[in-house]
Parts: C-alpha cells; sequence; structure tokens
C-alpha cells in the first residue's frame, strides 16, 4: 500500500510540474506580445506567423542608415522604413540579401520631383528672360511763338487811311467855313457842291472808322484764338504726362509681381530639391534573410512598413 501510494504522489507530482511549466511559458508570452492595430493597408499573408516576443523594432528615415535593435535572440532584426508606394519596396519575404543591399528606393517619388523640378526650372529661366518694357518718355511740339504782325499791319494801315480822311473832313469844312462866310460873294452851286465834299468826307471818315474796327476786331480774334490753342497744348501735355505716370506705375508694378513670382517659384525649386534629398536610397546594415515584411500605417502619401531579418553575424 506504501508503494502504491508514493506511486501515486510522484505522478501527481510529475503533472504538476508539467501544467506550471506550460502556465509560466503561457504567462511570459503574453506579458511579452506587441498588439499592432488593425489598419487599412493590406498586409502579407503571412502576417499571422509567431515571432520571438523579445524582439523590438526601431523606425528608419529614408536619409539614414537603417537602425535596429538587436535583444535576447542575437539573429532577429527589425527595420521600420518609410516608403510612398508598395514599389518602393526592393525586396520580398524570403529574399536573402547583403549588406549594404537596397531595402527601398522611393523611385517614383523621385522621377515626379525630379520632372516638377525641371518643370519649375524651365519657368524661371523664362520669367528671368522676359523683359519689362520700360515706358520711353513722351514729347509734345512746343507750339510756336505767337505772331500778330499780320493784324496789327491790318491796323495800323486802317488808323493811317482814317487818319488821313479825318485831315480831308477837317480840311473841306474849313473851306466851306471860308465859303460860308463870303457871302454872297460866292454863287450857290459852288456851295452846294463843296457842302456835298463835306458829306462825302465824312462818310470816307465813317468808312474808316469801321476799317479801324474791324481790324481790332481781326486782332482780338487771333490773340483770343492764341489763348485757345495754348489751353489745348496745356490740356494735351497734362493728358501725356498722366499717360506716362501711369505707364511708369504698370512697368513697376510688372517688375515687383516679376519678381514676386521669381521668389516664388525658386522656393518651390529649393523645397523639391530638399525632397529630393530627404528621399535617399535605404541600405541593409547587414546581411541575412527577410522572414516577414510586415505593413504598419499609412499617413498621406507615406506608408510605414517593418522588415524583420534573420542576421549573419553582426553589424559592422
Amino acid at each position: 500500500m506504501l508503494k502504491f501510494i508514493a506511486k501515486i504522489t510522484l505522478g501527481q507530482i510529475v503533472n504538476g510540474l508539467v501544467a506550471i511549466g506550460a502556465i509560466s511559458a503561457t504567462l511570459f508570452v503574453m506579458s511579452h506580445t506587441i498588439i499592432i492595430p488593425n489598419i487599412s493597408i493590406a498586409q502579407s499573408a503571412d502576417e499571422d506567423m509567431d515571432e520571438p516576443p523579445t524582439d523590438t523594432t526601431e523606425p528608419i528615415d529614408p536619409g539614414t542608415e537603417p537602425q535596429g535593435t538587436r535583444t535576447e535572440n542575437p539573429k532577429r532584426f527589425k527595420i521600420q522604413l518609410s516608403i510612398t508606394d508598395p514599389s518602393d519596396l526592393k525586396v520580398r519575404q524570403g529574399d536573402t540579401i547583403q549588406r549594404n543591399q537596397i531595402l527601398a528606393d522611393r523611385a517614383k517619388a523621385k522621377e515626379v520631383l525630379t520632372y516638377r523640378k525641371q518643370q519649375l526650372a524651365v519657368q524661371i529661366n523664362r520669367m528671368q528672360a522676359r523683359q519689362v518694357n520700360r515706358p520711353q518718355p513722351m514729347t509734345i511740339r512746343q507750339l510756336p511763338s505767337p505772331d500778330y504782325l499780320s493784324e496789327q499791319a491790318d491796323v495800323q494801315r486802317a488808323q493811317l487811311e482814317l487818319n488821313q480822311a479825318q485831315e480831308a473832313l477837317n480840311q473841306q469844312q474849313r473851306k466851306m467855313g471860308v465859303l460860308q462866310t463870303m457871302g454872297g460873294e460866292v454863287p450857290p452851286p459852288v456851295l452846294e457842291h463843296e457842302q456835298r465834299q463835306v458829306e462825302i468826307a465824312k462818310e470816307m471818315v465813317n468808312n474808316k472808322v469801321a476799317a479801324v474796327s474791324m481790324a481790332n476786331a481781326k486782332l482780338v480774334r487771333a490773340q483770343q484764338q492764341r489763348q485757345y490753342t495754348e489751353y489745348q497744348h496745356q490740356l494735351e501735355l497734362a493728358k501725356l504726362q498722366a499717360q506716362s505716370q501711369q505707364s511708369q506705375i504698370d512697368a513697376d508694378r510688372a517688375v515687383q509681381e516679376q519678381t514676386f513670382q521669381l521668389a516664388q517659384l525658386q522656393t518651390q525649386k529649393d523645397q523639391i530639391e530638399s525632397q529630393l534629398q530627404s528621399l535617399s536610397t535605404v541600405r541593409s546594415p547587414y546581411a541575412g534573410k527577410v522572414t516577414r515584411i510586415r505593413w504598419l500605417e499609412q499617413s498621406d502619401t507615406n506608408i510605414r512598413v517593418e522588415l524583420t531579418l534573420d542576421i549573419q553575424g553582426t553589424a559592422q
């Protein structure tokens, strides 16, 4: 009976130890398992394959040497990459890779940025070659000096003729006065004739007065015409000056706009050059085998992917 009890007790002890070991292993796995949230990116078909629970990951920037974390298992290494298109990834699950072998290269993104950079360079060259036409000075023919010689001569001539007519009238009137003082010694027909001469002389004076008035009117009209011409000339000068100022303003504005557009284009070109520099080729720091490719998440145009390598040797 004692042997039977001892035998049962030993079996129970063995079973208990096995159960305790299984429970401990389960708790250890659960405590070290990393849970990745569900995302909208399609993952590799073997995403659910088991991984050593002690592995950790570290993201890789495209412009730097990939860095991973070596843990308790020295042959397992994880790399996180940021790419634009799935085709940027240059390795597949199961590939054997060498140290410094290309893992990712954003060829499409580089192609798009390079094409855009070339377009901007062409636009910049065209804009730099474009010349802004500066307005030419506007000139207008000056008015000739005023000339009233003809009108003034007419006035002087009419005045002279008036003076002569007035003198003739005065002489005829004096003559008529003398004849009238002679009384009956002068025949009546003579007096009548001389009286008609006086009337004729008066009419001549009136005509010459009208001629003088007309000559003066022509002179005044010529002077007024000159004033009007000068006024129109001043208006034309003011109009041309305003047009010249506006043309200068338009030219200055065109230069400012051209300078601003050139600055914008150059800024865009510099930004693209900076983006191109950031799209460096990512190379593996180790030789080994790609055991797993895991698509993590996507934000805007960037896709994060995690590579698991079984490395051979250590990084140098």
